[in-house]
């Protein structure tokens, strides 16, 4: 029987061309047969979780690559990747918003993996309702939930997926 798993690890990545990387990792196990592939937009990939093994880099086309970028937050004590606002805002990539029972805000987020988060806010009375306010206090809960989420994101990929004694 096959089983299937979830894995998630740190990576780092950069941005070079099918040519660049060749001649960076002098790899010829791929040797592209035209010029239009050697300037085809990719990244490097080097896994980070495999110090132990020799490291073997791969190339990956643009728009197959679905790294998640990282920012570096200088002002902590381990200068290690940190989720930030930056990222929290930019994981979600729409927002829709509807008015139910006159009084009700209900704000669908779709994210960057097509994972949807729902909230909503309501007020007692219709006469003192607004969508503009239900909108951005739904907004605020569903970025307090991908911050959460992106948290619980890196911390998988940091370690890996293993009980931890406690």
């Amino acid at each position: 029987m096959i089983e299937q798993y979830i894995e998630t690890k740190l990576i780092t990545a950069s941005k070079m061309t099918h040519g660049e990387f060749i001649e960076k990792y002098k790899s010829n196990y791929l040797v592209p047969q035209c010029e239009e592939w050697l300037n085809e937009e990719g990244y490097a990939i080097l896994d980070e979780n495999n110090i132990s093994r020799s490291i073997v880099p791969r190339w990956v086309p643009t728009e197959e690559f679905e790294g998640l970028k990282l920012d570096i937050n200088m002002d902590l004590k381990t200068m290690s990747p940190s989720v930030s606002e930056e990222m929290v805002k930019n994981f979600i990539v729409a927002y829709d918003i509807s008015t139910s029972h006159d009084k009700i805000t209900i704000v669908v987020a779709t994210l960057a993996n097509g994972f949807t988060i729902v909230e909503s806010s309501a007020c007692v009375s219709p006469k003192n309702y607004s969508e503009k306010l239900g909108a951005e206090i739904c907004k605020k809960k569903i970025e307090n939930k991908v911050w959460s989420y992106l948290g619980f994101l890196l911390q998988t990929g940091v370690t890996g997926v293993h009980k931890i004694d406690r």
